[in-house]
């Protein structure tokens, strides 16, 4: 009886919900249709308010239509009395044009007696103009021609006091003995060339130099100088020849002896990676090889020998990371910073990394940039920065080894050994040894060592935000 009560609450519930939705509805069509005639009255209220301003305005320009048509009136009236003037004045200008025309007849018979003389008048300047133009010219002539007189004059006075030292008064008295009658052109020529001859002698022997032999002490000390130089320079240039040469032979030994010691790292890493499968490194033949490119090839397992460009991207990075640590192990150092090395990788290979990690982590220090789950519970700190508030950066640290301490049940540490247990859950496996049936060459599969955080101080830590909206 209750079940039925409550069924048919329940039911009339549900018709009063009904019921009430429909009125929601009908109040809110309501309101849509209120919205809809307040805007039309609101547009309605505008209209009449736009069309009362627009009969002021009718109203306002009929009066001045109004007034604009008096204004026409009274200017109408105002021209036809100067109409009727103007007629008048054009009576009287029509009396005055026969004395006009008369007047301008005299004065055109005039014109044509004046303009008869000046025509007369200009001929005769004309004529007087051509007159002394050619007078000019001639004056101009006479000008020209003194002033080349003078010129040679000057040229002749210092030729003379340049190459003979004479005077101009010595030249004179020379001039007035020979007489007035001028020498013959081969007599003229002769002594131009015999000039020409001594002056070429004068030139080539040029004046005395008293300080020669001083100049010449100079100058021999000068070039013994130079030619120690030069020799202490021929020296110098052959002895950095020969320390460029050394050089090169000990760069081009220390690169090949660490090329192929990188090289046998790597391939080694790279099957320890791959579980398997075949890399190297090789230089560009036929080029120097402190100037040659480096090829890198890899196999994976199954898969065909290929350059690095054409494999995958996790494959890529894998690869990329075994060269890493090849060239870590050919030169170690007690720091290393990863930087994102792990984005593209999956947890497989994350595995495989983390364990690379752990074998490098007793002689050396990682900090790994990371947002990789793995990558951080493998870690024994964590480090990032928060900006909770905007524009302030907060630093956040949290120490993995701690968590034993605080919760011990999240690491399985507080978990008893079982009877018959030989060994520790948290001991790393041994590696297993086994032979790649490609190359035939011996692989031992690096296992991962997830320890529970208390590990040395020389585990790898990684970098991450926290709660970050900037990572670092």
């Amino acid at each position: 009886a209750e079940n039925d009560r409550l069924e048919q609450m329940d039911n009339g519930r549900k018709r009063l919900e009904a019921e009430r939705e429909g009125l929601q509805r009908e109040e809110q069509g309501a309101q849509v249709e209120l919205s809809a005639v307040k805007a039309e009255a609101t547009g309605l209220e505008q209209r009449i308010a736009s069309l009362e301003r627009l009969i002021g305005e009718t109203g306002s320009e009929i009066e001045r239509s109004r007034k604009r048509a008096e204004t026409y009136g009274t200017s109408a009236s105002e021209g036809r009395g100067e109409v009727q003037g103007i007629a008048a004045e054009a009576e009287a200008i029509v009396a005055r044009r026969a004395d006009v025309e008369e007047r301008l007849a005299a004065l055109r018979a005039s014109e044509r007696s004046g303009a008869e003389r000046i025509s007369e008048t200009r001929k005769e300047a004309e004529a007087v103009q051509t007159q002394l133009d050619a007078t000019s010219e001639s004056l101009g002539e006479e000008r020209l021609a003194s002033q080349a007189a003078e010129i040679a004059r000057r040229e002749v006075l210092g030729r003379a006091a340049e190459e003979l030292g004479t005077s101009e008064h010595a030249l004179r008295e020379a001039f007035v003995e020979l007489g007035e009658e001028p020498l013959e052109a081969a007599a003229l020529e002769a002594l131009d060339k015999e000039v020409v001859a001594i002056k070429a002698q004068l030139d080539r022997l040029g004046p005395v130099n008293l300080d020669a032999v001083h100049e010449l002490e100079e100058v021999g000390g000068r070039l013994e100088h130079f030619e120690t130089q030069a020799t202490d320079l021929a020296e110098a240039r052959k002895t950095l020849l020969d320390t460029i040469r050394t050089i090169d032979e000990e760069s081009r030994r220390l690169f090949v002896e660490t090329f192929e010691e990188v090289r046998g790292n790597f391939q080694r890493i790279f099957r320890l990676l791959f579980g398997g499968g075949k890399a190297d490194i090789r230089l560009e033949e036929g080029e120097d090889v402190l100037e040659s490119g480096v090829e890198i090839v890899a196999r994976p397992p199954g898969r065909e020998l290929l350059s690095i460009g054409l494999l995958s991207g996790g494959q890529r990075t894998m690869t990329a990371l075994a060269l890493l640590f090849a060239v870590f192990e050919a030169r170690p150092s007690p720091f290393c910073v990863l930087d994102e090395v792990d984005a593209a990788l999956d947890d497989a290979n994350i595995d495989r990394f983390l364990a690379m990690l752990d074998r490098f982590r007793t002689s050396t220090q990682f900090i790994v940039v990371t947002h990789n789950k793995g990558t951080m519970a493998a870690s024994q700190a964590l480090y990032g920065v928060t900006m909770q508030v905007k524009g302030v950066s907060r630093f956040v640290s949290v120490e993995l080894d701690e968590i034993d301490e605080f919760a011990p049940e999240s690491t399985g540490s507080a978990r008893p050994r079982e009877a018959g247990e030989e060994a520790d859950e948290s001991e790393a496996p041994e590696p297993r040894a086994s032979t790649d049936e490609e190359s035939g060459e011996p692989i031992v599969e690096i296992a991962v060592h997830r320890a529970p955080a208390e590990s040395e101080a020389s585990e790898p830590e990684t970098e991450t935000p926290a709660d970050a909206t900037e990572p670092v």
